[in-house]
């Protein structure tokens, strides 16, 4: 299992090669969906509105799943390159 650290398709090659089964990504998946990494989100207060439960903070959020699925995508394309 690997935690942290996975940028790209290249870093998830080299952690299998390594023994890994499983990977956690975290930072970039939230860049992704448009976090501005302002460390809120225990305070539910995310001023983009992704980690938030206030409809008024949610209804500021403006991206989508597909930002999402297109990053873990050419994360994908990327492991099949190496």
């Amino acid at each position: 299992e690997t935690d942290g650290g996975l940028r790209t398709g290249r870093d998830v090659v080299i952690a299998a090669l390594l023994g890994a089964d499983r990977y956690g990504f975290g930072t970039l998946p939230l860049l992704a969906l448009g976090c501005k990494m302002v460390r809120q989100c225990h305070e539910n207060t995310c001023p983009v509105g992704i980690a938030t439960q206030r409809e008024d903070l949610r209804a500021k959020y403006t991206g989508s799943v597909d930002q999402l699925i297109n990053f873990f995508r050419h994360v994908a394309e990327d492991a099949r390159r190496h």
